[in-house]
């Protein structure tokens, strides 16, 4: 992803909304980040709010610059509380609980986002 993804363009202007951390996990210096923030496969991205240090999206395994972007633009809506209709709200509620490893609640949450968004929802596929 280093080499080809987020080198991409469309990243280009995301690059001042966000820090981009590269953190080899197997440095001892790092294991203070790696405890509080788990690494369950690699590649992991996480947005973090930086006030909170709470995680605000967690995505394992790598994605296209295309689906980075819209990752990124997502947890940025729900960094600044920008989902209004009840699909996104689940969605946004779906990945804080996956971000915080609950998988079986996340699952609920991403069943209600699916159930409000309906067969033609655009984010259907991700949740």
């Amino acid at each position: 992803m280093k080499a080809s993804v987020l080198t991409d363009a469309r990243l280009l202007k995301l690059a001042g909304r966000f820090a981009w951390l590269d953190i080899d996990t197997e440095k001892p210096v790092n294991f203070a980040f790696v405890e509080r923030y788990p690494i369950d496969a690699w590649p992991t991205v996480y947005v973090i709010d930086p006030a909170a240090e709470k995680v605000l999206l967690r995505w394992m395994g790598a994605a296209t610059a295309q689906e980075l972007e819209q990752l990124l633009l997502d947890a940025e809506r729900t960094w600044r509380q920008e989902r209004t209709d009840a699909a996104g709200e689940a969605m946004a509620r779906g990945a804080a609980l996956a971000a915080e490893r609950k998988h079986a609640d996340a699952a609920r949450a991403f069943s209600d986002a699916l159930a409000a968004g309906g067969p033609r929802w655009p984010e259907r596929a991700r949740a």
